[in-house]
C-alpha cells in the first residue's frame, strides 16, 4: 500500500481534534493542521529513505539496498 501524504495528514489532524470535537477553537484547528503537516512530512521522508533487504539471486545472502526513489 502506497503512502498518500494528504490522507495521512488528514488522519493525524482528525486524531488531534477528536477529543475537542465540534468545540475546537480556530487556533486549535490551526495548530492541529500545522502539527499534522509536520508529522506527515516527517513520516513521508522517513518511509522514503527506508532500507530494503532483498534476498534475490545473490548466493552471499541478503543484500542491503538504500533507495530514495520509493514513491
Amino acid at each position: 500500500m502506497a503512502l498518500v501524504k494528504s490522507v495521512l495528514k488528514n488522519q493525524i489532524k482528525s486524531a488531534l481534534l477528536h477529543e475537542a470535537g465540534e468545540d475546537a477553537s480556530q487556533p486549535q484547528k490551526d495548530s492541529a493542521n500545522i502539527l499534522a503537516t509536520k508529522l506527515s512530512d516527517a513520516i513521508d521522508a522517513y518511509i522514503k529513505t527506508a532500507t530494503v533487504i532483498s534476498s534475490g539471486a545473490n548466493t552471499a545472502g541478503p543484500v542491503p539496498s538504500t533507495s530514495t526513489s520509493i514513491l
